[in-house]
């Protein structure tokens, strides 16, 4: 009998790694090198304030590239159906590598930095374990869709 883990296919397990690596490079210098160039003042922020920042940056990646891959695979695919309980969808699958990728990138940021709290680390617990989950045993790949889809809204309350 294959473990869960192995049951992932390599494409997904190197995606996911792939977005680990894109999320944390935004974090670290792709968001600063661009807020560097919008404003002067990205420098004389607080390490705190930096880190929320950059942060966000990497959320709004995240949220434009999952938001937007989900409502096409909605709208240009008919086979994925709520009543499914295990399917193999691999557009689903895809872009929940990347899901999952952010969510462990942004956990690792989360315990290194410690400027979030304890309810901010939980949700991505709980968002990391999903994406591994879908991927590990192909679950509700319509509600995980979903659930994706609704990542494009997370510039806009993740904000402040």
């Amino acid at each position: 009998m294959m473990s869960s883990v192995s049951s992932i296919e390599p494409v997904y397990l190197v995606t996911f790694l792939v977005t680990i690596v894109v999320c944390l490079s935004i974090f670290k210098f792709i968001g600063p090198w661009i807020l560097r160039r919008m404003t002067n003042k990205y420098d004389t922020l607080s390490l705190t304030k930096r880190v929320e920042v950059n942060e966000t940056m990497m959320a709004l990646a995240h949220s434009l590239v999952v938001g937007l891959a989900s409502w096409y695979v909605y709208l240009t695919m008919d086979d994925i159906k709520p009543t499914l309980t295990r399917y193999n969808s691999p557009p689903v699958l895809f872009i929940d590598s990347i899901f999952f990728g952010f969510s462990v990138s942004d956990l690792i940021l989360l315990l290194i930095y410690r400027a979030f709290g304890l309810p901010f680390v939980a949700h991505h617990i709980m968002a990391a374990f999903n994406g591994y989950v879908v991927l590990a045993y192909r679950s509700m790949p319509y509600y995980c869709l979903t659930g994706m889809m609704m990542e494009l809204s997370g510039p806009c309350v993740n904000s402040s």
